[in-house]
């Protein structure tokens, strides 16, 4: 794994002979090679002493680098007072699942697929992902260890999607052909609408008790819709409303923890919420670019959007008011992740990095060379 951090610069080499013989002089003020030794043996005993001054310097200097891999602030001399940084899980184009830990290192890796991981959801005891590949995997949330696969996309038709029921009991997936589909906890298809969309389905979300289903499209359209159930188990869905939401394509969408607000971002320029209730507009918001994605912070106060220029912002959820917070990728943003108290903002992209910013300050905490290709999905359980 390599990592990248920012304010840390970590020289790691010999010391230069003046400096090490300063240092050893330092050390020893009283003693003088001509009382024990002769000249030749003075020289080789000073020589030897620098080697070995030396190489502990590099073994230190190369300890403290490997000890704090990511951290920007990693200065501070006690491991122990370093905040930790939010446990994360990524995905990306380059097949694998890699789970990070508080220190922001790779704590272990999945080569989950045959093709890019484009969705991750977790679940209360599980992993899901989602591939272009066409399969939906389910992997324990704890150990990796896999469980069920299914082939979830229409024929000829390529997974663009997916969501999950908290408890897993059902899955939902989204396809390039304008499908939705749902699945048990098994990966055995319940039900499915062929043409529930005029495009790509681009997002979907389930709300906290799994009772309605929302979409966005890229034919413009955020849809709503009733999950039918016999008793426990998911049976279907039923068309509820239809949302005119953009002008131009619908990228990612975010639901707000009470479940009452959508979020929707599009290559329109545009961040729009909407009541889930009856599909009202709430406001309108312009981003400067080609919104990709967007995401509720836990509270539901802040949305944070990721655009396709590189550019991460920060907005009043309610009035729609700019928040200060300066930051960036190199290029676009393809997911966004709050961690649990809503200080830390995660952000994955095409530039194949994983960052950490501290939301009160907009400061980049972490950057991570995360993954062989595009960062697609991102979780921080």
């Amino acid at each position: 794994m390599r990592v990248i951090r920012r304010g840390v610069n970590h020289q790691i080499g010999a010391l230069q002979p003046n400096t090490m013989s300063e240092i050893h002089r330092s050390h020893h003020p009283e003693v003088k090679a001509h009382e024990f030794y002769d000249k030749g043996e003075a020289f080789k005993s000073a020589s030897a002493s620098l080697r070995l001054v030396s190489a502990v310097a590099v073994a230190a200097a190369l300890c403290v680098w490997l000890a704090i891999p990511t951290v920007a602030h990693s200065r501070r001399k006690n491991l122990s007072d370093i905040p930790a940084l939010p446990i994360a899980i990524t995905s990306g184009a380059d097949r694998n699942i890699k789970r990070w830990d508080a220190m922001g290192r790779l704590e272990s890796t999945i080569g989950a697929h045959d093709d890019r991981v484009i969705a991750l959801i977790r679940t209360d005891k599980t992993l899901i992902s989602g591939s272009a590949d066409g399969l939906i995997k389910t992997w324990d949330a704890t150990s990796g260890k896999p469980g069920v696969s299914g082939k979830c996309n229409s024929e000829g038709a390529a997974l663009t999607c997916i969501a999950a029921s908290s408890d897993g009991s059902l899955i939902a997936s989204g396809g390039s052909d304008g499908s939705i589909r749902l699945f048990d906890d098994r990966i055995r298809l319940v039900f499915e609408v062929k043409k529930a969309h005029g495009g790509a389905v681009h997002g979907l979300l389930l709300n906290s008790d799994a009772s309605r289903l929302v979409s966005a499209s890229g034919d413009q359209m955020i849809r709503t819709w009733q999950v039918k159930r016999a008793g426990a188990r998911a049976t279907g869905i039923e068309f509820r409303s239809n949302i005119a939401a953009h002008d131009q394509s619908v990228g990612m969408i975010s639901l707000s923890s009470d479940d009452q607000t959508i979020a929707s971002v599009s290559e329109d320029g545009s961040l729009k919420t909407w009541k889930l209730k009856d599909g009202g507009q709430i406001l309108r918001v312009k981003l400067g670019g080609a919104g990709l994605c967007v995401a509720f912070s836990p509270d539901g106060k802040l949305l944070a959007t990721g655009d396709k220029e590189g550019k991460i912002k920060l907005w009043n959820s309610e009035s729609g008011a700019s928040i200060p917070f300066a930051a960036s990728h190199d290029q676009a943003v393809f997911c966004l992740a709050w961690s649990a108290d809503g200080k830390t903002l995660l952000s994955g992209s095409e530039d194949k990095t994983l960052r950490y910013w501290e939301v009160s300050t907009g400061r980049e905490r972490a950057k991570i060379a995360a993954h062989d290709g595009a960062v697609l999905a991102l979780l921080a359980p």
